[in-house]
């Protein structure tokens, strides 16, 4: 089967990252999906995008050989990397994902305006889609995830839709791993109570989230990756670096939105990463973190120029045109119906509960109470990392704020009367900030459960 043979090259992949960083499988397998994506975009970006399947395959041989090598040389298997709770976890996600996915097929409209359509296009030119904005109507939109898609989809016969959720899945599953690394074979209940919770909690947000191409939610796992990532070592070197340099480049490659998430992340660690340097007192801690620091921010610039130029090279605009200034001026004249009536809805829909597919109906600001609640019942609980869940919860806080700023700016400025108006899909895009406020809560539970039980937010 298809799918099972890109899990193995995956699988293979984390393992000889696992090996080299000295981490678990469960903490590997998510930046061996990150590293595949980038893979296929450089390839996209060049052109042949079918080549990029033969050189993710050779990148799992080599990763392979030098499995092999290690375990020769160090006379090891290297159990402790893999044989774990959370390896055990991911063998039966996958294959829960395989029967969960198996004939399933896309009939969203957003599915078939761009999220699985654009894939389609994809498998027919063995190009980006981007290339072909004649047959698209949303050609600007960023790539990643349709590229992890046309890598399970593109060898399958009369392109298997099912292969879509499967990838899109896998991927959703991988950033929810990590926080089994902290469960040995002693905790293997707990570690499975913990992560059926952690699975379960973006269903709250979107009742369909295991079974739609849409990627407002999977935004939402990946900002609260990279800020868990951060916070399970807070110190920026190693395999963090890599974590949040390949992840930042992944976020920012999978919708236009991603890019102030990412900003957001990396402003959090800045802020965090600086002020534990400062109180440290080590001379010269600074500049050492600021120039790790070099690598992600990188990776954001470079993601982000290079989608801007291609989208500009084939004529297309990631966002609206106008002065924003002017735009903002504008605000203190005498506003039209359309600002009034959208300032209302956007109002009702913040403050009231939601009214769409998910399964706990609570308005978003209830959302964001309740995930700042759960940050400061894990400070009471994690005295260690009082101080930057301090800093967590206030940047959570005045992100929220922004971001709410930044949508209605959307609505006012750019979006037909219709949509604006109605607010169209607030929920959706709100959701995308509130689900990994609370779902960084969750991953820090075990740690919080377990200081009186043999767990502890460590190194891994």
């Amino acid at each position: 089967m298809i799918y099972l043979y890109w899990v193995a090259v995956f699988t293979v992949i984390a393992l000889a990252l696992a090996v080299r960083f000295d981490r678990r499988l469960e903490v590997t397998f998510a930046p061996a999906l990150f590293g595949g994506i980038l893979v296929m975009y450089l390839f996209g970006l060049a052109g042949p995008l079918l080549w990029s399947l033969a050189a993710i395959s050779l990148l799992g041989a080599a990763s392979g050989v030098y499995l092999i090598v290690q375990a020769v040389r160090r006379k090891d298997l290297f159990l402790r990397r893999w044989c774990t709770p959370g390896a055990l976890v991911l063998v039966v996600m996958v294959l829960y994902i395989a029967w969960m996915q198996a004939g399933r097929l896309a009939i969203g409209n957003d599915e078939f305006s761009h999220w699985a359509y654009t894939v389609k296009v994809m498998a027919n030119h063995d190009q980006l889609s981007v290339w072909h904005t004649n047959e698209l109507g949303f050609g600007e939109y960023p790539p990643a995830l349709a590229l992890l898609e046309y890598l399970f989809v593109r060898l399958t016969p009369d392109f298997t839709e099912g292969y879509l959720y499967r990838a899109m899945m896998l991927f959703q599953v991988s950033l929810l791993l990590p926080v089994l690394a902290r469960f040995g074979w002693k905790r293997l209940g707990g570690a499975l109570v913990g992560f059926a919770g952690i699975f379960l909690l973006p269903l709250a947000f979107y009742g369909q989230f295991y079974s739609d191409l849409c990627v407002d939610g999977t935004l939402a796992l990946l900002f609260a990756y990279l800020l868990y990532a951060w916070l399970s070592t807070r110190r920026l070197q190693g395999f963090v670096t890599l974590q949040l340099s390949l992840g930042v480049a992944v976020l920012v490659l999978t919708k236009e939105s991603g890019v102030i998430f990412a900003l957001a992340a990396l402003a959090f660690v800045a802020w965090d990463g600086l002020r534990l340097a400062r109180a440290g007192g080590h001379p010269g801690a600074q500049r050492q973190f600021l120039i790790q620091l070099a690598w992600p921010a990188g990776a954001l610039v470079l993601a982000r120029l290079s989608w801007g130029i291609v989208v500009a090279m084939q004529g297309l605009t990631a966002g609206g045109s106008g002065n924003p200034l002017s735009r903002l001026a504008g605000l203190f004249g005498p506003w039209p119906e359309k600002w009034s009536l959208t300032l209302a809805a956007f109002l009702e829909h913040l403050f009231l509960p939601v009214r769409n597919e998910s399964i706990l109906p609570l308005s978003p600001a209830a959302w964001l109470v309740l995930g700042l609640v759960a940050l400061r019942l894990a400070r009471m609980a994690l005295p260690r990392l009082e101080a930057s869940l301090r800093r967590l919860s206030l940047g959570l806080a005045a992100g929220f704020a922004a971001y709410c700023a930044g949508l209605l700016y959307l609505y006012f400025f750019q979006f037909s009367d219709y949509e604006a108006t109605r607010v169209a899909s607030l929920e959706r895009y709100l959701g995308s900030w509130l689900l990994a406020v609370v779902l960084l809560a969750a991953d820090l539970a075990p740690a919080a459960w377990g200081r009186a039980g043999g767990l502890s937010l460590i190194h891994i």
